[in-house]
């Protein structure tokens, strides 16, 4: 037994110790209901990340597909001046639908069939399908263009220089003109 009280007795510092360890007030941290900061950064990126996936979406492209379909109508035209340029005994002439959605390039011999590309397929060109993918929905219409087509000399310049032809693109109440020069052939947007 007396071991037993020794050893209680050796004890007796330590669980004084913790006894008056378990009277003192412990000041317990609570967590508050705000955020840490790594998880408002982490919410930050989050949002971050959606807004740049949804933003393109909402905003509207019609100003970039209404540039696109100028490019492609632009380069397409001085194709024409210079396949011209190249061969003046049989103009290529660029030959607009009157559904202000479609052309091709024709040779001026005849209008109605378009010429051929090196790829084998017909040089005629839709707004929405092909090159002109991204342009759905423009249109175009034509000022001072007789029979919808452009026809140029071996110079690049009008066949006609009466004439000064507006090409006008339209697309959701916005427009671009692609006007041509009928000395020079010079595309210009007015």
């Amino acid at each position: 037994m007396r071991s037993d009280t020794t050893f209680l007795h050796a004890d007796m510092p330590r669980l004084a110790r913790l006894s008056r360890l378990a009277r003192i007030p412990r000041t317990v941290t609570r967590r508050r209901g705000g955020f840490t900061l790594l998880e408002m950064i982490i919410a930050i990126t989050i949002l971050a990340m959606t807004a740049t996936l949804v933003i393109p979406m909402v905003t509207s492209d019609t100003a970039a597909r209404l540039r696109a379909a100028s490019v492609v109508v632009r380069s397409d035209i001085e194709l024409a001046q210079v396949m011209t340029s190249a061969d003046p005994s049989d103009p290529v002439v660029m030959v607009f639908n009157a559904d202000g959605k479609s052309y091709a390039l024709c040779f001026a011999s005849d209008t109605t069939t378009p010429i051929t590309r090196q790829n084998g397929g017909a040089y005629q060109e839709t707004m929405g399908v092909g090159r002109l993918s991204s342009c759905t929905n423009v249109v175009f219409t034509l000022t001072d263009m007789p029979d919808n087509t452009l026809m140029f000399n071996a110079h690049g310049g009008l066949e006609d220089f009466t004439l000064s032809p507006i090409i006008t693109l339209i697309l959701d109440g916005n427009s671009v003109q692609l006007m041509i020069a009928p000395t020079t052939g010079t595309i210009s947007e007015v």
